[in-house]
């Protein structure tokens, strides 16, 4: 956890400043969740948490990050086409905490992809299936545009994308820790209502758009294939 602070610090982000109270949140059997930034948050979060992860499929044959991710980190890998035949990131998301698994936090990102985080996008209902409370974060990385790199992982390959982090002398990351949300209302329920909390402590709108149409945008110029 303090290698995931220590990375933080080289790829700019000298202070982190976080607001909301950690310590009465459940040391097992509970979900992180946030808006999900990039490079940045996935670091934050396991150096705050030391959480398992729900990852799509793809991380697992990444030089370096794929064996982090299974070995080390014990991801739960997704594969996003499964999802039709039921076997996606909610049924992974049971199958962990039935087997037992509450000795450690699980987190994810429920937009399923990065954002510029100038919205908040559509939750993907699968992360609020388990019957665990939620613990939902607001997110922002703040930058000056026209002379600062932004810091948010769009449309960008990941090497020039980290190359970017480390050319200015900082970067600027805020999290903020929401009230949790608690067992009982449904998965569609608990999803949106995390959205709401997030959009409204980030002041900023909620948008009609998905994974889908972020990967669609990134097709249509050209960025993925």
């Amino acid at each position: 956890r303090h290698a995931c602070r220590a990375i933080l610090f080289l790829l700019g982000f000298l202070w982190i400043p976080t607001s909301g109270m950690q310590a009465g949140l459940p040391q097992d059997g509970c979900i992180v969740v946030g808006n999900h930034l990039g490079v940045a948050d996935i670091l934050w979060m396991l150096y705050a948490y030391g959480p398992a992860f729900v990852a799509k499929e793809e991380v697992r044959g990444l030089p370096v990050v794929g064996p982090i991710s299974d070995l080390l980190l014990k991801c739960i890998f997704v594969d996003r086409l499964a999802e039709q035949k039921g076997e996606g990131t909610g049924a992974a998301i049971l199958r962990y905490f039935t087997a037992g698994q509450l000795g450690r936090r699980l987190c994810l990102f429920p937009e399923g992809t990065t954002s510029n985080g100038r919205q908040v996008i559509n939750f993907r209902t699968g992360a609020f299936i388990a019957d665990v409370p939620v613990i939902p974060h607001a997110i922002r990385c703040s930058f000056r545009q026209g002379w600062q790199f932004d810091p948010h992982y769009t449309a960008i390959q990941l090497p020039r994308y980290l190359l970017g982090l480390m050319s200015q002398p900082w970067n600027s990351m805020r999290v903020d820790r929401l009230e949790a949300i608690p067992p009982g209302p449904s998965p569609r329920e608990r999803a949106e209502a995390a959205r709401l909390a997030i959009a409204k402590a980030l002041n900023v709108p909620l948008a009609d758009a998905s994974y889908k149409d972020k990967m669609a945008y990134e097709v249509s110029i050209g960025h993925k294939k």
